[in-house]
């Protein structure tokens, strides 16, 4: 994607508004806004923070985001739902999936974890899924644990922390604080499944008539926003820093950015539907991914 500022849009007293959801802010868009790159561009983003993938499905059903950014493997069971069929991610946000396995004291092993109640986003979707093959992998079959569905990371590990469960899926810029809670890391999907993507822009198909020139827009600022951060690391972590944002939040956020939007190794998801014997596995790499508004830009 090109970094000038050639294809940047005029500025205009009405900006081109997006909506999007998403669970933690991306630092390329914190930083984007506080630079200038998305006004520059005629662009203001409507952000809103999710309690969990399924009411990110919602939001995209009802019109309320234009896209929302997710985990990848959420669009093949969001469009098996019998409501919308035209969800497909078109760029890739986060280059890994930072997420580790937190358990209590007593499970030593991830072995440890049969009979267990395990938290998640979704049961059917999402990193969960990483989960259930991780388990698998380990001799665990679906039948000897539970997973209790509680919401995003904020949600699972409130309720950990009340006592809900045995284990559940962190990211990884919550573990300090899960160890200093009493927990320990089983396992980190990273290490287990190499080159999984982290979360990507969704959105429908049918609505890019209408979003696609606010999504470019983004897509383009962020991109000036990664090559601006590249350049001035100190001043990248400071704008994320004053959002709010924890410290140990910002590392791993800082550390998620990719070199690139375009999606990679979604396949990853798809072999392991197959592998679990899970729907969703079924048809090409398209039925996940549209990335012609990347090519485009490339």
């Amino acid at each position: 994607m090109k970094t000038d500022r050639s294809d940047r849009l005029p500025e205009r007293a009405h900006a081109m508004k997006l909506k999007v959801n998403w669970f933690v802010p991306p630092p390329l868009s914190l930083i984007s806004k506080a630079r200038g790159f998305d006004q520059a561009r005629g662009l203001e983003v409507l952000a809103t923070v999710t309690t969990g993938s399924d009411a990110q499905f919602e939001a995209l059903c009802a019109g309320e985001a234009d896209a929302v950014v997710t985990a990848m493997d959420n669009v093949l069971m969001w469009n098996r739902r019998g409501r919308i069929e035209d969800i497909r991610i078109v760029a890739q946000i986060e280059a890994a999936t930072g997420f580790i396995l937190v358990a209590r004291a007593d499970a030593g092993r991830v072995e440890d974890l049969v009979g267990s109640d395990l938290l998640v986003d979704s049961a059917e979707n999402g990193f969960a899924i990483a989960l259930r093959a991780l388990l698998h992998d380990a001799g665990i079959p679906a039948e000897a644990y539970r997973m209790i569905v509680v919401g995003g990371v904020r949600e699972r590990f409130g309720a950990f922390k009340a006592g809900r469960g045995q284990a559940t899926l962190l990211a990884t810029f919550v573990e300090d604080a899960a160890v200093q809670a009493g927990f320990h890391t089983l396992a980190r999907i990273d290490t287990l499944f190499p080159g999984m993507p982290g979360q990507g822009l969704a959105v429908r198909t049918g609505a890019m008539a209408r979003a696609e020139p606010a999504i470019r827009a983004w897509l383009g600022a962020m991109d000036e926003a990664r090559a601006w951060a590249s350049e001035n690391p100190g001043p990248a972590r400071a704008i994320v820093e004053e959002t709010g944002v924890p410290a140990p939040v910002v590392d791993t956020l800082l550390a998620g950015i990719p070199d690139s939007f375009q999606p990679r190794n979604a396949e990853i998801f798809q072999d392991q539907r197959r592998r679990l014997g899970l729907p969703g596995a079924d048809g090409g790499i398209e039925m996940l991914v549209d990335d012609r508004l990347f090519r485009t830009l490339a």
